[in-house]
């Protein structure tokens, strides 16, 4: 009896010593077999979270539709000045035109009262003074190559069809010089007639007496339909974004990022880092997002050389590059009053001062040409909604009308200093050398900076500078 009952209680042990390690196992199991299905995830969308994972999605045919989201950054090689540097931004050297605010100068309410200023700047920054830059030719390349279904743009300065990019693969989502309209009567008035007028120091005028401006998107102005058409047709595309040199602070265009698929790789390129939480570079469970700390013709030379593109890039941009135009004369600051408007034009004014929306405050970074529009716009089409970006200020309601606006500032959350002048281009090898190897591990080595470059190793400037009114590089020129 007393056997039996060892032998039962030694049978009872063993079976739940058993059951034990059996579920022990099980839960190792489950655990191995979450870890293979986040190194899946991971290797679906990239072969790797860096510059050589982007390059060899491209290589291998994964990503035949780029899209290029552009900001203020990509121009600033060219010689463009920045918004926000202390002592040589654009908002500094704004001082000798007595603006009430340095952001005067890009609201539209304030340009009905007194458009001298903006005409002034204008005829420093108009497109012809500048080459394009190594960032720009990338772009071409993508397109001469068949890779690029279309840049979205928040600059102004046109670089981009200086750079041999075709009109149709371009979006300028904050307008640009390249039209020019009545603020009266809307009639469309040539760009020759306009730049004859700003180089002679003289506001243009309509024949019914109101002003004309370049169509270049104002505070108060609303986005071109040409943005919500590509954006609707193209983001379903795309299947890899490239986010170059913009400080994803401005909206409608910083939401942009949200518009592809959850599979779709997103690279961004740009001094600091930006676009976080919707960006997940910095998140270990982040399966498709990369960044590359530095400026972007370096970024983009680096991943040329990834692609085997590197010296055809180094090559396109000797070739075009054009001796700089002499500096327009400075306008004299003399008088910049408002002058009184012709009688016909006050009553065809279509926004009166006292009629335009307090001006937003802003957080964008810097930039050469980027307008940054804030009220909300009338389509006469219904467009569609864009969604909140949780990354940084940015606005809280869940549905939105699609007018830009800056997001508010707050002193947890200073505006981006400019982007550094980019180093000067580097001469292309000679035509005869032997052709580029992609994907080298020498060049990785020498080049490629990896994907999660941490914030903390240069601080952001956000917290070195004080808060500013809107960018308005057209108007916003680099993070």
């Amino acid at each position: 009896m007393t056997e039996q009952h060892s032998s039962s209680s030694s049978s009872s042990s063993s079976s739940s010593s058993n059951s034990s390690s059996n579920d022990g196992a099980a839960a190792e199991g489950e655990r191995l077999a979450k870890a293979v299905e986040a190194l899946t995830l991971r290797s679906a969308v990239l072969p790797s979270l860096n510059l050589m994972g982007v390059a060899e999605a491209i290589l291998t045919g994964k990503c035949k539709n780029i899209i290029v989201m552009s900001g203020a950054g990509i121009s600033v090689s060219a010689g463009i000045p920045d918004f926000r540097s202390p002592g040589t931004g654009l908002y500094y050297n704004l001082q000798k035109y007595k603006l009430p605010e340095p952001t005067s100068i890009f609201e539209i309410g304030y340009f009905l009262e007194n458009p001298k200023p903006f005409m002034c700047l204008a005829k420093e920054m108009y497109p012809g003074n500048y080459n394009a830059t190594k960032t720009h030719y990338f772009i071409r390349l993508l397109h001469e190559k068949g890779l690029l279904l279309r840049n979205f743009t928040q600059n102004i300065d046109t670089l981009e069809q200086v750079a041999g990019i075709p009109a149709d693969k371009l979006v300028f989502a904050h307008g640009s010089f390249s039209s020019a309209h009545c603020v009266g009567c809307h009639k469309e008035h040539s760009v020759e007639f306009v730049k004859q007028n700003v180089f002679a120091d003289q506001v243009p005028h309509c024949e019914c007496g109101s002003l004309v401006k370049p169509d270049i998107v104002f505070f108060g102005e609303s986005l071109p339909e040409r943005f919500f058409t590509q954006l609707t047709e193209d983001f379903p595309k795309c299947d890899l974004l490239l986010i170059l040199g913009t400080s994803l602070a401005v909206h409608p265009f910083a939401r942009l990022i949200n518009f592809v698929d959850k599979d779709v790789p997103r690279l961004l390129v740009n001094r600091e880092p930006v676009g976080t939480p919707i960006l997940r570079y910095e998140e270990e469970d982040n399966t498709r997002d990369v960044f590359w700390a530095g400026d972007c013709d370096t970024g983009c030379q680096t991943l040329a050389d990834l692609l085997g593109w590197g010296k055809e890039l180094q090559r396109l941009v000797l070739e075009n590059i054009k001796p700089r135009a002499p500096a327009p004369a400075e306008a004299a600051p003399a008088d910049l009053t408002p002058a009184p408007a012709p009688a016909s034009a006050a009553a065809l004014m279509p926004v009166s001062t006292a009629e335009v929306a307090p001006k937003a405050e802003a957080t964008a970074t810097t930039a050469s040409a980027e307008p940054n529009p804030v009220e909300d716009s009338k389509p006469t089409a219904p467009l569609p909604v864009l969604p909140v970006v949780q990354s940084g200020p940015a606005p809280t309601t869940t549905q939105e009308r699609h007018t830009p606006t800056a997001a508010p500032q707050t002193d947890a959350h200073p505006v981006a200093p400019a982007e550094q002048k980019q180093p000067a281009e580097a001469k292309a090898a000679p035509a005869t050398e032997e052709p580029e190897t992609p994907l080298t591990p020498t060049l990785v080595q020498e080049h490629e900076r990896g994907s999660a470059t941490v914030a903390s190793k240069q601080p952001s400037a956000e917290k070195q500078n004080p808060p500013e009114g809107p960018a308005a590089s057209g108007v916003e020129h680099q993070s």
